[in-house]
């Protein structure tokens, strides 16, 4: 799939289970830093074709995506929280989180 096709399904699977969120990325490459497959807007003169390539087996992307939500004690102001995860993709298809995914919220005071 096209790197605009996996951000638009992602956001939309997210809205479908009552997340607002925004996916985007960019690519490592396998030789040099954002050489490929970018899941970012279709916005030609921002990105040129990097949303309209395709994901292929063996790609290094670093995925991006937020999520935002409202908290009711701060008189329901919208807080958004961030990461970035370093993937691969294999040839089968199969996504390897390099590093994680993180699963818990780090606190630093």
């Amino acid at each position: 799939r096209t790197g605009i096709a996996i951000k638009t399904a992602a956001e939309s699977r997210a809205l479908d289970e009552g997340i607002d969120s925004l996916v985007y990325s960019h690519a490592q490459g396998n030789w040099v830093h954002d050489a490929g497959v970018w899941m970012i807007h279709d916005w030609p003169d921002r990105y040129g074709g990097h949303p309209r390539f395709r994901l292929r087996a063996g790609e290094w992307i670093s995925l991006e995506f937020s999520v935002s939500e409202t908290v009711p004690e701060w008189n329901d102001q919208s807080v958004t929280i961030m990461r970035e995860e370093d993937t691969l993709v294999h040839p089968d298809g199969r996504v390897e989180y390099l590093s994680g995914p993180q699963r818990e919220l780090w606190v630093i005071n």
